[in-house]
């Protein structure tokens, strides 16, 4: 489920939302019409998360972070982390949100025992860092 949420001269916010089994996630996206990202556009997608009321802010772009909006980006990334209950709970986000394929997140979400779940995770992103690579 993708919809427009906001539409301006500079971007478009667009909320989603995503069921995997138990796991609920909401997002906000902005998309930008400028290579340019700085500390204030991260404080924007964060402003955008508590508006629209969702679990993780994302910025699109064509440009890269630069300076403090990078570092503020990770940081905002390593908090929403921190705040989870469980690491079971944050291997579930990470799956969902980072690995594209969907028997790797169902392997994921289907293995109860917490070191092994960990490790198929672990598993799963090392082949998406290899298939990137390429």
């Amino acid at each position: 489920e993708l919809k427009v949420s906001k539409r301006t001269r500079e971007h478009v916010v667009l909320t989603a939302r995503r069921r995997e089994g138990s796991l609920d996630l909401r997002y906000a996206i902005r998309v930008l019409h400028t290579d340019q990202i700085d500390r204030k556009i991260v404080q924007e997608a964060r402003r955008d998360a508590g508006h629209f009321s969702t679990n993780l802010s994302m910025i699109l772009s064509t440009g890269e972070a630069r300076g403090e909006a990078k570092g503020e980006a990770v940081q905002e990334i390593l908090n929403y982390l921190d705040q989870l209950p469980g690491a079971d709970q944050v291997a579930d986000l990470v799956s969902c949100a980072v690995i594209s394929s969907p028997m790797a997140r169902q392997t994921i979400l289907s293995t109860l025992p917490l070191e092994e779940r960990l490790k198929h995770l672990i598993h799963f992103l090392m082949a998406e860092i290899e298939q990137y690579k390429k």
